[in-house]
């Protein structure tokens, strides 16, 4: 199964944090320091990566995830 088809990339997810920061060009020309870029980037690639593994892991569960709202459906309704 390809998940792209069905959930954002890793480099999607990091160009959407990305272009939201870069809403605000004045943040970076005020805070003019290397060590806090590097801090902001790490924490955009590392945003970007766990929502991307989080991705992969729900559409490697998709199945899992349905049986198990299906039981529960079942057990609610009395079946």
């Amino acid at each position: 199964m390809h998940h792209s088809r069905y959930s954002l990339s890793e480099y999607r997810i990091k160009e959407i944090i990305e272009n939201k920061l870069n809403e605000n060009p004045d943040i970076f020309y005020y805070i003019d320091n290397y060590h806090l870029q590097k801090v902001v980037d790490s924490l955009v690639e590392g945003i970007a990566e766990a929502m991307a593994e989080n991705n992969q892991k729900l559409v490697d569960n998709i199945t899992k995830i349905i049986d198990d709202e299906y039981k529960k459906q079942k057990l609610f309704r009395g079946y």
